[in-house]
C-alpha cells in the first residue's frame, strides 16, 4: 500500500497528473508543467502562482533544449 496521501486537486475525472506524466514518459520538467497546468484553480485556488510555476519549467525545458541542440552543433 502507498503510504503516500494522494491529493485531491491532482486528480481529474478519471485520471491523475502522475499516470498521465508517467504514460507520456515526460521528464522532470515537463511532468512539472503538466502537474502545475492540472492543478491550478484546485489547490487553494490560486491559478496564477501555479501557472506561473509551469511557465518557469517550460522556460527550464526550453533553456536545456537549446542548451543541447548548441553542443549537438558544436561537435
Amino acid at each position: 500500500m502507498n503510504k503516500y496521501k494522494k491529493r485531491n486537486y491532482y486528480k481529474g475525472n478519471r485520471f491523475e497528473a502522475i499516470d498521465v506524466i508517467n504514460d507520456f514518459g515526460l521528464n522532470f520538467n515537463l511532468g512539472n508543467i503538466i502537474k502545475y497546468v492540472l492543478r491550478a484553480g484546485r489547490k487553494n485556488n490560486n491559478s496564477v502562482d501555479e501557472l506561473k510555476k509551469a511557465i518557469a519549467y517550460a522556460e527550464y525545458e526550453i533553456k536545456r533544449i537549446e542548451e543541447r541542440e548548441k553542443q549537438l552543433k558544436e561537435n
